[in-house]
């Protein structure tokens, strides 16, 4: 595991879900639209970052302590560099 990255994420809707409201008695309540009757219900999409794992899977020479492979990985900064500098 070489650490984390963020992914953009965004979620929605293909069609908008349909939506039954009953009272305790289970009698169907009517869902309002905006300036109607009953509760106004929105369903709206959203856009979000994700921290996601990177993974590489590299055959070496040497096998490296934690802190080694730390070291390493603070020097070489970015996936690429990681990888081509590995023995």
């Amino acid at each position: 595991m070489l650490g984390w990255e963020q992914a953009n994420c965004t979620l929605g809707y293909v069609h908008q879900p349909s939506i039954k409201i009953t009272d305790p008695d289970g009698k169907s309540i009517p869902v309002g639209m905006p300036g109607g009757d009953g509760p106004e219900i929105h369903f709206y999409g959203s856009h979000r970052y994700l921290a996601t794992p990177v993974f590489a899977e590299v055959y070496v020479s040497k096998l490296q302590s934690r802190t080694e492979f730390r070291r390493h990985c603070d020097t070489y900064q970015t996936k690429a560099a990681i990888l081509a500098n590995l023995e």
